[in-house]
């Protein structure tokens, strides 16, 4: 563990962070990263699947021409690709359906849920009450099942009501719920915030629920975002507006530095350090504070140095 000594950057941060844990005000918000390390696809990756799906190989003279065209419809955005391909199936197709074809090309034929040593060690955080997943899949219940037998995670999507209890862990997944297998109610594609249309309406509902609950922990906690990457311009506008409210919650985000020498040469060039600065600067300008770090394996040991279980030195 004393590896990450010589390699963490930001210390005051992730001190700040361990001392919020401490005392209970720490809120998670966990991102498409964190299923990557579970070997889900990442959303680039997922859109590229539903977008095969729509469009199967078989319909063009050749392959080169199919994997043309998919890639045409994903040159339009990633979430324009999903509202084309949901449209691909016609009016007459129950939408429901298309939410099925989102599950498989999630899970694939994974019978069970792979959990990395990140996702056990977030489940591990024994303060933590809130969290905000963008994810569609049952990563942090797995994990909290798995390892947290003194909580039960609650999974929720829309308004439904939560106990408050001191055994009780929220999860509230913002862009909807399908749960590997048959565990829990998945959501309906009316609540799934997957197209592009789903997040236009999300930019002009200011009252809606994601946006609510995302406002409601930075306004009340400090959050510590896992594998983030801050492309969602609707969480990043509910950052600046909790920003304009002067209040007293510095938020935290785990970052690789692409600057380390676990990245290519290539992703290591000035003009990737250049970006990266920029892009520190802008978090920064949020309230979110960076604490970086060389590479994805050191995550398990910054998440136990803030649980009080391990990590760096004290």
């Amino acid at each position: 563990m004393n590896g990450v000594q010589g390699l963490l950057k930001g210390h005051p941060s992730l001190r700040r962070a361990k001392s919020r844990h401490e005392e209970g005000r720490l809120s998670l918000f966990v991102g498409a990263g964190f299923s990557k390390s579970c070997r889900l696809p990442r959303w680039d990756e997922l859109v590229d699947k539903v977008v095969e799906r729509a469009w199967p190989t078989g319909e063009f003279e050749s392959v080169v021409k199919a994997k043309a065209h998919r890639k045409g419809v994903v040159q339009q955005g990633l979430e324009a690709a999903v509202d084309l391909a949901e449209m691909r199936g016609g009016p007459g197709e129950p939408r429901d359906t298309f939410v099925k074809i989102v599950k498989q090309c999630l899970y694939g034929d994974t019978e069970t849920l792979e959990l990395s040593p990140t996702a056990r060690a977030t489940a591990k955080l024994k303060n933590v009450r809130e969290i905000c997943c963008l994810n569609f899949d049952n990563v942090l219940e797995e994990a909290y099942q798995r390892d947290r037998a003194d909580v039960a995670a609650i999974p929720v999507v829309r308004d439904k009501q939560v106990p408050e209890k001191a055994d009780v862990v929220v999860i509230y997944h913002a862009h909807g719920y399908l749960p590997h297998g048959t565990q829990g109610n998945q959501t309906s594609r009316e609540e799934l915030v997957l197209g592009e249309k789903d997040y236009f309406k999300h930019f002009m509902e200011p009252y809606s629920w994601p946006n609510l609950i995302q406002l409601k922990l930075f306004m009340t906690t400090s959050v510590l975002f896992i594998g983030f990457s801050f492309k969602d311009r609707n969480t990043m506008r509910l950052l600046f507006r909790a920003k304009q409210m002067n209040l007293p919650y510095t938020h935290f985000a785990l970052l690789r530095d692409p600057t380390s020498p676990a990245f290519s040469e290539r992703e290591r060039d000035k003009e990737a350090s250049a970006i990266f600065d920029n892009f520190m600067y802008r978090l920064k300008e949020l309230n979110v504070a960076p604490i970086t770090y060389e590479d994805h394996k050191y995550l398990p040991d910054l998440l136990n140095f803030i649980n009080g279980t391990g990590g760096i030195s004290q």
